[in-house]
């Protein structure tokens, strides 16, 4: 009996409520719903990587002192992925530029670009130079004296078509970039004003200020690309060996001053063989050649002398340690008489060392062993600014992140755009 009562009451309140009634459209207002939620989602990601990119944008940039001339770090990292180029965010006058394999090889997205110039600017950040073929820093890319430009053969980032026998001079404190024909770059003067290009067996010198070029001195057909040069420290005469010969050329009148035969294994020691007094530093294998010594493939012992631009022998030369490397590079010279040079050893990569006189070495720039060679704003070994510590794991993240999220904006930006489309067309067909 109970259990009938029970059940009426419950009969009658259910008769009461009134019955919900779902509307018709139910299923479009939760879509609507969640098609809101993206958006909000979206915008706010949006809102956080503008404030992200405005923090990161607010970071101050490493620089040194006023009363701390910039100098060359003691230390050269591999670039990180996606790192912005001199036209994208230019740096600044670099302290040196770096090239090789791998990380320092080919690009990050797609463009084309084989080669790549790794530029370190003098606060310590990183800046990459794309171009078409592949370059080596000190070859076929040099940097001015100043740092303010690089010259790279052929075609880069910035230059919609050149040939590969022209030069591309990238100004690294705007990103502009001009185009000079007549060769590759070769060597720059010691004021940083003239452009020495090697093409077409001519030796031509380029104004930078104003364009124009002067025919130098014609070369035989023999007189490689790549042939070693070193431009003396007053900016007067030239010094470049093709095999076994070396020539000294008047830059005033492109005369021949004097010519000498070098032999099989005697080297013009780099760009930096002029000494302040005006010798010419060669290297000096003594015996640990075979029957010749090939910049590029030979590891062996070299001894730094002089050449004697009379009989073309080896003179004695300072009193500095032999270094063991294949195509070592004289760079220059410090105050003290430290010989400045880059070293290149099978699994070790590039190394800059100072050989002291007397004897003893001292490492001044350590590269990863992807490097194969650096180019040092001749200005900086000149003045000896060498030792700066390198940036730390945070400025170089801060760097890259502020060149992180703009891309990262205009992906956030286009998933926007192709969402708000899509939710339109369905909105229309509904």
């Amino acid at each position: 009996m109970t259990e009938t009562k029970v059940a009426q009451a419950m009969r009658t309140i259910a008769d009461e409520v009134a019955v919900p009634s779902l509307p018709a459209d139910l299923w479009r207002r939760g879509r609507r719903r969640h098609r809101r939620r993206l958006a909000t989602t979206a915008a706010v990601a949006a809102a956080l990587a503008v404030v992200s990119f405005s923090l990161v944008r607010g970071q101050p940039h490493r620089v040194a002192p006023a009363d701390s001339p910039p100098r060359v770090p003691s230390t050269v990292y591999a670039p990180l992925p996606f790192q912005r180029t001199v036209r994208q965010d230019p740096a600044g006058p670099a302290a040196l530029i770096v090239t090789g394999e791998g990380a320092f090889r080919g690009s990050d997205a797609f463009g084309g670009y084989e080669g790549r110039t790794v530029v370190v600017s003098r606060d310590g950040r990183y800046r990459l130079v794309d171009g078409v073929g592949e370059v080596e820093a000190g070859q076929d890319a040099h940097l001015s004296p100043d740092g303010r430009y690089l010259a790279v053969a052929g075609a880069v980032d910035g230059v919609e078509d050149t040939s590969f026998d022209a030069t591309s001079l990238v100004d690294l404190t705007t990103g502009q970039v001009r185009v000079f024909d007549g060769g590759s770059p070769t060597a720059w003067s010691p004021d940083g004003q003239h452009l020495l290009l090697h093409g077409d067996h001519a030796l031509t010198l380029v104004d930078i200020r104003s364009g124009a070029n002067r025919l130098l001195r014609k070369l035989s057909a023999q007189t490689p690309a790549d042939a070693q040069v070193a431009v003396s420290p007053d900016g007067t005469r030239l010094a470049i060996q093709h095999a076994a010969k070396l020539d000294v050329i008047d830059l005033a009148t492109g005369t021949q001053a004097a010519s000498v035969n070098l032999g099989p294994f005697l080297q013009l020691a780099g760009p930096g063989a002029w000494t302040p007094d005006g010798r010419i530093a060669i290297w000096d294998p003594g015996g640990s050649c075979a029957e010749s010594c090939d910049r590029n493939l030979v590891e062996a012992t070299f001894r730094l002398a002089f050449v004697d631009l009379s009989s073309g022998d080896a003179q004695n030369g300072p009193a500095v340690d032999e270094v063991t490397s294949r195509a070592p590079r004289l760079l220059g010279w410090q105050p003290d008489g430290s010989t400045i040079v880059e070293t290149f050893r099978k699994n070790l990569g590039p190394q800059v060392v100072a050989l002291r006189p007397g004897g003893g070495q001292r490492l001044l720039i350590d590269m990863p062993s992807q490097a194969h060679h650096v180019d040092i704003a001749a200005n900086l070994l000149s003045d000896g600014r060498f030792g700066a510590p390198p940036p730390s794991l945070g400025d170089r993240v801060l760097d890259w992140l502020a060149g992180l999220v703009p891309r990262l904006l205009q992906l956030c930006g286009v998933i926007i755009v192709v969402a708000a489309i899509i939710w339109y067309r369905r909105r229309r067909r509904a």
